[in-house]
């Protein structure tokens, strides 16, 4: 038979005879009743006996666990950390134990939680092998989250009904029962909290909300964006919607042969998703903005058009595209096709050229490369106003392309000031002139 001793944190053992306390006397004990049964094989147990001899095991690990944590307790009031010269109980249990520093704090914490008595049930369940570690932990944890103004008896209401759905629900699930406990002990309060909390999510993530795209000048446009939980759904929505595959014209989902070829990622999908949204939103959908709305134009010189099309430019940046891209486009919501001579001046305006004032709008835009007519300024022109520079409408002025520059709302507020004048100056912009 084993001795009955136990090796003491210097690793020393002190004989079973010098023990008389019953912790310490248990612990000697324990530790020599495993080692006799160390190499005893469990082959003549019968299931019944065996199922009953793990789920006995299992409950006592969580009665040894409530020991374990009032021991720890006691060990710090006895400060045994100064005893064993190390820096708190926390440092001395991961030392001595081998632990990670995050298990020592954990367990500590919970051993000095118990202790305050806030837990009661908690405690008697553990002790008596009815609740795991890991539920008691969410237990302390769900009571603890409560609002600081919940009143004592509310929470032992609270932490009594968790020990309960404790021997039903595992770990993990009572964690989640654990979030809503509020409602279960005081749901007038519950609801106030949510709505508060609801209310505040909305807030941060309207101020958190925000895009950026960058072109990296090989094709490709790379970006970010955080907007709050419902539009995100709302635009994984719509992205789905279009990557629906029963849809007519279907996004592929593989890649080379229909027959093995490679199956497509569901982001790759999505991707396409995103394109197509773009591309098909109706352009009359989109608010107006200096007399326009966000329309893309697609502009093409009239010589390659005759020679049979190689490329096309978007207006107003340096993004350029294929023919076949500049054919496909120029069919899309929102896109316009626009043919200029050698000289870049508008010739034809595609089939949207019937409104005039639109058509008009679109070619300053285009003369202007997508900018401001006055110098310096770099405001997109679509954000212009359409302004009458060689002389005021009120004056009799023309509504004609070589009278009109479309510039910032801002510079046209300084041009109509009393006394100024627009010129045109080297490099075709316009500057605005105070008369002396």
């Amino acid at each position: 038979m084993a001795a009955e001793v136990s090796e003491d944190v210097a690793g020393s053992p002190t004989p079973m005879a010098l023990r008389d306390r019953p912790w310490h006397v248990f612990s000697g004990r324990l530790h020599a009743r495993l080692d006799e049964l160390a190499d005893t094989e469990p082959w003549s147990m019968t299931p019944s006996e065996t199922a009953e001899t793990i789920v006995e095991l299992r409950r006592a690990q969580a009665k040894l666990a409530a020991a374990e944590a009032r021991l720890l307790a006691h060990a710090e009031r006895l400060d045994l950390a100064q005893h064993h010269h190390a820096t708190s109980t926390e440092a001395w249990f991961r030392g001595e134990l081998r632990v990670t520093a995050r298990e020592a704090k954990r367990t500590v914490a919970f051993a000095k939680a118990l202790e305050t008595g806030a837990y009661p049930a908690t405690m008697q369940a553990l002790g008596a092998g009815e609740l795991h570690v890991d539920q008691a932990q969410v237990v302390v944890a769900a009571v603890d989250a409560l609002r600081d103004d919940v009143d004592a008896d509310v929470r032992l209401l609270g932490e009594a009904h968790m020990v309960e759905l404790g021997r039903r629900h595992d770990a993990k699930e009572l964690r989640a029962l654990g979030r809503h406990l509020l409602e279960v002990v005081d749901p007038e309060a519950a609801e106030q909290e949510l709505a508060a909390r609801l209310e505040a999510e909305e807030a941060d993530a309207a101020r958190a909300t925000s895009f950026t795209l960058v072109d990296d000048g090989h094709g490709k446009a790379h970006g970010r964006f955080t907007v709050s939980s419902l539009h995100g759904r709302m635009l994984r929505s719509l992205l789905e919607g279009f990557a629906n595959p029963a849809i007519s014209d279907a996004i592929p989902r593989t890649e080379g042969p229909v027959d093995g070829g490679r199956r497509r990622l569901t982001r790759e999908v999505l991707g396409d998703a995103l394109v197509r949204l773009i591309e098909t939103y109706p352009a009359d959908k989109v608010p107006t903005s200096g007399g326009l709305n966000a329309t893309v134009v697609v502009t093409m010189q009239v010589d390659a058009l005759r020679e049979g099309l190689t490329h096309a430019t978007v207006a107003g940046t340096d993004v350029t595209l294929s023919a076949s891209a500049a054919r496909r486009m120029a069919c899309a919501a929102g896109v316009i096709p626009a043919v200029l001579d050698g000289k870049g001046r508008v010739l034809d305006l595609g089939r949207r050229s019937r409104l005039a004032s639109r058509a008009q709008r679109l070619a300053k835009l285009l003369e202007q490369d997508g900018l401001c007519a006055i110098e310096g300024c770099d405001r997109p022109a679509s954000w212009a106003d359409a302004h009458h520079w060689k002389k005021r409408w009120v004056d009799g002025g023309r509504t004609d392309l070589d009278d009109l520059i479309m510039i910032c709302p801002r510079h046209h507020t300084l041009a109509h000031l009393p006394g100024r004048t627009v010129s045109q100056v080297e490099g075709g912009r316009y500057r605005i002139r105070r008369q002396t």
